[in-house]
């Protein structure tokens, strides 16, 4: 589907992994804007799922719907997009659930780009759970709770990257913190933005790179593990694992 000058970039992942910091490197290329956390397609799932979160109803509804469905909900988000900009070539999408709809989004915008940003498990969790985040993170109520949430995010993640007929740039946090000049030239590969020298000098000279507040740090659930001990339990194999 294509009736829309705005070519959607969908950027996905947990909280405090890096989706913020990738969508501002990006929007800050003159080509770029952001509609951030556009919940389209959050509500079209609360709808499919009969109010639930992403439920056995969501996908038994998705498999009945015909031809005309699809292309009214692309249609909808493409109306959505430009009245973020409508001249705008790319427009960033930052809504970390439509890891969730990656299927759909896949079938709708073959031709949009994809992409995960990911850090460390017990990181990513730590930070995410002593962060204020808005109305919708349920699966924020206590350590087990985050744990089991982040096992699944993974594991659908890792389906859809090995199953969906789109490339999916995965991102590292670790690598964006350690990297970054390196990272954005891969992110404008990926996006199919030229490799505009005086833009990746600016961005390297004017802007801090993450990891600055306490929460962001690598190593930040590593060193607060002692009071851990019920997400390390539920990540299990995963609160091991380190990208730096």
């Amino acid at each position: 589907m294509s009736s829309s000058s705005n070519r959607p970039i969908f950027v996905v992942g947990m909280p405090s992994s890096g989706t913020q910091e990738i969508e501002a490197i990006l929007v800050r290329h003159p080509n770029v804007k952001t509609g951030g956390e556009i919940g389209y397609f959050g509500v079209l799932g609360m709808r499919l799922s009969e109010g639930e979160d992403i439920s056995p109803n969501y996908f038994r509804a998705a498999v009945n719907m015909g031809g005309k469905d699809f292309k009214k909900i692309g249609s909808g988000y493409l109306k959505v997009l430009e009245g973020v900009d409508r001249k705008a070539k790319h427009i960033v999408d930052v809504n970390a659930f439509n890891y969730q709809h990656l299927w759909l989004l896949a079938l709708l915008y073959p031709n949009a780009s994809f992409i995960h940003a990911f850090r460390s498990p017990l990181d990513a969790c730590a930070s995410t759970y002593t962060a204020k985040l808005p109305h919708g993170h349920h699966y924020n109520i206590d350590q087990k709770s985050l744990g089991h949430h982040y096992r699944t995010y993974g594991d659908m993640m890792d389906h859809w990257s090995q199953t969906l007929p789109v490339s999916v740039h995965h991102v590292s946090y670790e690598a964006l913190i350690n990297n970054r000049e390196e990272e954005i030239g891969k992110l404008l590969t990926h996006v199919g933005l030229a490799h505009d020298a005086a833009y990746i000098e600016r961005e390297m000279a004017e802007h801090e790179p993450v990891g600055q507040n306490t929460a962001d740090k690598i190593g930040f659930g590593r060193d607060h593990q002692e009071h851990l001990a019920e997400l390390s339990g539920a990540l299990g194999p995963l609160a091991k694992v380190r990208l730096s």
